[in-house]
This record gives structure tokens, C-alpha cells and sequence, in this order.
């Protein structure tokens, strides 16, 4: 049994992001899990230990007969939103740019 759990929660973790790349619209469903996999790619431990502390967090909420969910599901994800921009930033495997966008400006087309 716990050799399907722990794939599992590895699985989870890499393709953790796909739900704001597909949100983004800018690419393919391939693609997307792709850079899912790429944008976490070293990072699964830190990914898996936020995602037990949200989840402590929303459980300790829960605890509160229910109201303190009202405080800690938007807190979990406004995390996640924000671990998803911080990943997306430090991505750097993916090209910001076309070759034909970094084109060097020729220099005689340049006024002052």
C-alpha cells in the first residue's frame, strides 16, 4: 500500500501547478503539464511541508467549529497562488522571449 502512496503524493506535487498554467491560457494541455513538472522540479520538499502546514492550518480551523475555515481557505489559497507566481518567476527553462524578439536593434535605426 505505501508504494502507491508515496508515487502518489510525488505525482501530486509535480503537477501541483497546473491548474493556474491552464487558467494562464497561453499553452497546450501538454505543455502544461510539462512546465507543471518543470517549474517544481527541486523544489517537491518545500512544495510537500507548505502543503502539510496549510493543511494543519485549515484542520485547526476546522476545529473552530467550522468558522475559522472562513479564514484559513482563502489564506491557503492566496499561499498557493503565491507559490505558484514565485515558481513561474524562478522558472528558468523556459525562454522569456522568441529569438526573433531579441533581435539586436540595428544601431543606425536608433534617434536620440
Amino acid at each position: 500500500m505505501i508504494l502507491l502512496i508515496v508515487p502518489g503524493i510525488i505525482w501530486a506535487l509535480k503537477y501541483s501547478q497546473v491548474r493556474f498554467l491552464i487558467l494562464d491560457g497561453q499553452m497546450g494541455i501538454m505543455e502544461v503539464f510539462s512546465k507543471s513538472a518543470r517549474m517544481t522540479n527541486g523544489s517537491k520538499m518545500e512544495l510537500f511541508i507548505l502543503y502539510i502546514l496549510l493543511g494543519l492550518l485549515n484542520f485547526a480551523g476546522a476545529l473552530l467549529f467550522g468558522i475559522g475555515l472562513l479564514f484559513t481557505v482563502p489564506l491557503t489559497m492566496i499561499v498557493v497562488a503565491f507559490v505558484y507566481n514565485l515558481l513561474l518567476k524562478t522558472d528558468i527553462t523556459t525562454p522569456v522571449s522568441s529569438p526573433e524578439q531579441n533581435a539586436t536593434i540595428p544601431s543606425s535605426s536608433v534617434t536620440v
